[in-house]
């Protein structure tokens, strides 16, 4: 289900839009940036015609219990569902299995997993529709954080696959 952020705090609104983007407003939200730029694509008047949102670019969702679930970047999203964070956070819990990344392939529109590891994936790659995975010996990471992945240097070793 992503990963659990907790519940939001009281200072803030927070909202999940209709394709799954988290927005929030309150005092801390800016009304604007300098010059303008960067309004049109992260900020919007809400229905009152009043209220600043922010567009976070992030996908989430709420439980029933008003608990934020990070799903990942909106620009990250396959198709109308899948969410490869989501993907990346259930794996991670599986041993045997190291640092993991989900692409969507540009040949036929369909996700690929790039896995360290030998852990059993086969049924959480099931339950989300996943049945292409190319093994790495290490997934490249940004060299500023060796952290996150470097999903632009992933997008040209998939590219020798397809």
């Amino acid at each position: 289900g992503g990963l659990l952020a907790g519940t939001p705090v009281p200072e803030i609104e927070l909202e999940i839009a209709d394709d799954g983007e988290i927005v929030v407003t309150g005092p801390h939200v800016l009304k604007g940036y300098l010059d303008g730029k960067g309004d049109a694509e992260t900020k919007f008047t809400g229905a009152d015609g009043e209220t600043i949102w922010h567009r976070t670019g992030d996908l989430g969702r709420l439980d029933t219990d008003g608990r934020l679930w990070l799903l990942g970047r909106v620009s990250a999203k396959i198709g109308d569902e899948l969410c490869p964070f989501a993907v990346e956070c259930a794996l991670s819990f599986v041993e045997g299995v190291g640092r993991t990344a989900v692409l969507e392939s540009e040949e036929d529109g369909q996700p690929v997993l790039f896995l360290e590891g030998n852990g059993e994936v086969g049924p959480i790659l099931n339950q989300f529709g996943i049945h292409r995975i190319i093994p790495l010996k290490k997934i490249p990471v940004d060299r500023r954080h060796n952290a996150k992945v470097d999903y632009p240097a992933l997008r040209k070793i998939l590219a020798n696959f397809e």
